[in-house]
């Protein structure tokens, strides 16, 4: 299902954070959104998933508005992993996880979809320990499986990569591609460009609340656009095949 977001505009108190942005993610796309801190990855994400109100614009799923869509509704299809890591309760990470099932009410594919998430992130070992006995790296690993266990045609995710050991995040990386091949939309925020360049179809670059860039991510992860948005040169190399980023020096 076609993710869109239309000339998208957020005012937070009296600050605008997000200005005019235009955004769409097919079936099939693993997009990044990239950019420096407060750049606005976090407020489009949200805006996208429907959980902040636009001043401006709308946000359509195969054509439909989701402002029209009742919360359960869109969260059978659309699933979003916001930045904050956060679990009020020293719940099971399986209780946690099966919380991604909400949306669906009770359903013969509960289990199956929870057991299905806990494998994805490597939480089979852990799934009776209480979050709160957790290290910061596993409970984001568990968040992310609360959001895969809703199996929803869209994910959007922030930052699912902080806290995670660089084996976690490649495991991760494996599964949101495999997401994508089978026809789900993924939009991952990072900090890492070289994730985007690696992995990723598609990249967004916003510098101050507007899109600089969107693309295919060769297109858009190039020195030229990495120097505006973050002022700092960078060489992009190639290493086995595999496309890295390296920040050289600062720009003044």
């Amino acid at each position: 299902m076609t993710l869109a977001g239309h000339d998208l505009q957020v005012t937070l108190g009296s600050r605008h954070v997000l200005y005019g942005a235009d955004v769409s993610a097919e079936p099939g796309e693993l997009i990044a959104i990239i950019g420096p801190n407060g750049a606005g990855k976090s407020t489009l994400l949200k805006a996208l998933a429907g959980v902040l109100p636009l001043e401006h614009g709308r946000v359509t799923l195969a054509g439909r508005d989701i402002a029209g869509m009742e919360g359960r509704e869109r969260g059978r299809w659309i699933a979003f992993l916001p930045q904050e890591r956060v679990v009020h309760w020293p719940l099971p990470v399986r209780r946690v996880v099966m919380l991604g099932r909400l949306p669906h009410n009770p359903s013969p594919n509960d289990a199956e979809a929870v057991g299905a998430a806990l494998k994805a992130m490597d939480l089979e070992a852990l799934a009776d320990r209480p979050c709160d006995a957790l290290s910061g790296g596993e409970l984001a690993r568990v968040l992310l499986a609360r959001a895969l266990a809703q199996e929803a045609q869209v994910l959007i995710a922030d930052e699912p990569t902080a806290g995670l050991d660089m084996g976690h995040v490649l495991a991760l990386f494996r599964h949101l591609e495999a997401l994508a091949r089978q026809g789900r939309t993924v939009l991952v925020a990072v900090h890492d460009v070289s994730l985007a360049l690696r992995h990723c179809h598609k990249t967004v670059l916003l510098k101050d609340g507007k899109v600089l860039a969107a693309g295919p991510s060769r297109d858009v992860v190039t020195r030229a656009h990495l120097a505006g948005a973050f002022g700092v040169d960078c060489e992009i190399a190639t290493l086995d095949h595999v496309p890295i980023v390296l920040p050289k020096t600062t720009l003044t």
